[in-house]
């Protein structure tokens, strides 16, 4: 079968084909509503058509749950969101979003147990222990807000700088945060099209798409990281260590940027300099793969 096929059926003129004109053109709603005709009709799990039906169908509720919660309608968001674990239960970010709504309309029982989810799905993902840190303070539990907020220490993830683990969590820290947790949020969206862009091999619109992230926030370590990443790819090794410093300098224990920055620098044929981010990739994981791979053949 033709990879035209396989994208598109037997059916020419199908729900699947008109499913995906209005998802590529951004029309969401359309595509839902194609996808979930097709689904509905052909009634056979089995089928490899239901299946990319089903998969398309959550992701143009979720494109749309997102664009409402970037302006704020969250009860459209939720509609969306909530579409889209219809379809499929599986999407940890599905789950954190439908928490900070939660959160945002004062259901804070409700914001927790979405949040676990996310994480239950994903226990690296440390936008969903934020929002569970802002959610445990709503619920006058301190305590747990501040174990959480101490556990986010290491990754891409930068605490407010008012955060401080021996002292009363103020207001002002919940509220800082929030707002980093909903511009992370706008960040994602570009980052997610950056990795699109660059798995089609396209860096110079993955460079564009997370340059305009970085416009909306600045403060988002991963996203400088990804530049670097990308920079490198293209050969641009001065501008490359430039964002992994940027990165470094929200984060110095941010692991990826680390290796990133070894890595650069190793292609530049700057090996000596390098040495020191190895360093320091092993001082916060002695076991580190390929920092211990690289001591090893230095």
């Amino acid at each position: 079968m033709s990879l035209f096929k396989k994208l598109f059926g037997r059916w020419g003129n199908s729900h699947y084909a008109r499913g995906m004109m209005h998802f590529n053109r951004q029309e969401y709603a359309l595509a839902a509503e194609a996808f979930e005709q097709l689904v509905a009709e052909v009634n056979d799990p089995s089928n490899p058509d239901v299946g990319l039906a089903t998969f398309y169908a959550a992701e143009a509720h979720i494109k749309l749950g997102l664009s409402y919660f970037k302006d704020c309608e969250y009860s459209s968001a939720r509609r969306e969101f909530e579409a889209a674990l219809g379809v499929e239960a599986s999407f940890p970010d599905v789950h954190f979003y439908l928490g900070a709504i939660a959160e945002e309309e004062g259901r804070y029982e409700d914001a927790w147990a979405s949040l676990q989810q996310a994480l239950e799905l994903n226990n690296h993902y440390n936008d969903a222990l934020a929002y569970q840190a802002i959610v445990a303070f709503r619920m006058d539990n301190e305590e747990e807000a501040r174990k959480l907020l101490t556990a986010l220490g290491g990754g891409d993830f930068a605490l407010p700088k008012a955060f401080n683990p021996d002292s009363p969590i103020e207001s002002k820290v919940i509220e800082g945060l929030r707002d980093l947790l909903h511009a992370r949020a706008a960040g994602n969206q570009l980052l997610a099209s950056a990795i699109e862009f660059v798995n089609q091999g396209n860096l110079i619109e993955a460079a564009q798409s997370l340059r305009m992230a970085l416009a909306q926030n600045r403060d988002y370590p991963e996203l400088h990281c990804r530049l670097g990443e990308v920079r490198m790819a293209m050969g641009q090794y001065p501008e490359a260590v430039l964002c992994f410093e940027e990165a470094l300098g929200l984060n110095p224990r941010y692991e990826e940027a680390l290796m990133g920055m070894a890595e650069v620098l190793i292609q530049d044929g700057r090996e000596r300099e390098a040495k020191p981010y190895v360093d320091r990739i092993l001082e916060i994981s002695p076991d580190h793969p390929w920092a211990s791979q690289w001591i090893g053949a230095a």
